[in-house]
């Protein structure tokens, strides 16, 4: 039931697409809107729980099969763009 880039599921979409900041920026279809809706639940959930780990097993609840391996290789996908980017500390 995820919908569009970040994977967005129909709850999560409900809750934030009716906020004030979002209203009537696109349909549900629009990539711009999911990305948005997206990046301002990974930031609530940081603000809940504050490492990342945790943040991606709750933001990947939908993995079904082996969260784990989801949240090691978003963590390492991370490591490896930081070091392209040139932050040398990898964290």
């Amino acid at each position: 039931g995820a919908r569009g880039l970040m994977q967005v599921m129909p709850a999560v979409w409900n809750q934030y697409a009716g906020s004030d900041s979002l209203k009537g920026l696109a349909s549900k279809h629009s990539p711009a809107l999911n990305v948005r809706i997206g990046i301002r639940y990974l930031g609530d959930l940081m603000k809940q729980y504050g490492d990342w780990g945790r943040v991606l097993r709750v933001y990947g609840g939908f993995v079904k099969k082996s969260p784990e391996v989801y949240v090691s290789a978003v963590m390492a996908r991370a490591k490896e763009y930081r070091s392209q980017l040139g932050d040398g500390n990898g964290k």
